[in-house]
């Protein structure tokens, strides 16, 4: 699903649990942050020291582009739900992602 701008801050408040997975994007870094954080929590209640939790960046997709697809793929061993976040992403990593997150939609 694809929101419109005005829908992403009621999704944020009270996201479908039907939506496994969401690419949040924008100019403003720390806006895209705090939404990251908020939807995160929903998913996982308290952030901090959470096993649940995987921050990748930028560079480490460049060298492995494979460690995204693994990650969201894989089975969190300490934690009864998993959120990963990729931070600091260019225009080629987005296109990663939505690619990944395409086939993850289509069942694929």
């Amino acid at each position: 699903m694809k929101l419109k701008p005005q829908d992403v801050e009621r999704f944020i408040a009270k996201p479908d649990p039907k939506a496994g997975a969401c690419l949040i994007y924008g100019s403003d870094p720390g806006l895209v942050r705090e939404r990251s954080n908020r939807l995160a929590a929903h998913k996982l209640g308290n952030l901090k020291d959470n096993l649940g939790l995987v921050d990748l960046g930028e560079a480490e997709l460049k060298n492995d582009p494979a460690s995204l697809a693994d990650e969201i793929s894989a089975i969190s061993m300490f934690a009864s739900a998993r959120v990963v976040r990729v931070q600091g992403a260019g225009e080629t990593t987005a296109k990663l992602m939505t690619g990944i997150l395409g086939e993850l939609e289509d069942g694929t």
